[in-house]
């Protein structure tokens, strides 16, 4: 009984474990981990893996150089650090907002597209090499607003097309790269 006191609990995950990694840096969204791991809960079969704490990794995203060609090799030491079977990196290479403002009578119409992609990748933490890569379409919207000049514009990472085609893209790619994970820990 008392041995059994000196095992680290667990939040009621079981099976192995996935650091999922909003990289490369370059094309960075944030928040956009936290929606792909929500999306993987939802699809993945139960107890077949689970993930690694989102605020640990987001500590070591933030303080790694997580760019370009280097974003593997790091997200494969944040995954092995933590004990991870696999590292699943998430990134936006397409994520673009374009605004056009018109004034007329006091009044400001704006013409408003976005774009986005997504690429989940998933990472083998020994050897820091790709294992599949998933890239969603291409998705893009368009509204047009008429608002007072003194009005202003939506951050970008609140942009309500933006958020919409993001949910599309993850809708996309999230079950197959489910389905993958679960064949790999099978």
């Amino acid at each position: 009984l008392f041995l059994t006191a000196c095992v680290p609990q667990t939040q009621g995950d079981t099976g192995p474990s996935i650091a999922v990694i909003n990289a490369p840096t370059d094309f960075r969204v944030e928040g956009l981990a936290d929606k792909l791991e929500t999306q993987l809960k939802r699809n993945a079969a139960p107890n077949v893996y689970s993930f690694v704490s989102r605020s640990r990794v987001e500590f070591q995203e933030t303080h790694r150089d997580m760019a370009g060609s280097r974003s593997p090799l790091q997200a494969a030491f944040i995954a092995r650090a933590f004990g991870a079977e696999y590292a699943v990196t998430i990134a936006a290479p397409i994520f673009e907002r374009e605004v056009d403002e018109f004034t007329a009578f006091g009044m400001l119409k704006r013409e408003i597209t976005t774009e986005v992609q997504l690429e989940a990748v998933i990472i083998d933490p020994v050897t820091a090499e790709p294992i599949s890569t998933y890239t969603s379409r291409l998705y893009q919207g368009y509204r047009v607003e008429t608002v007072r000049e003194d009005e202003e514009l939506v951050e970008e990472s609140e942009d309500p097309d933006l958020q919409a085609e993001i949910e599309r893209a993850l809708k996309e790619i999230t079950p197959g790269l489910a389905t993958d994970l679960e064949l790999i820990f099978s």
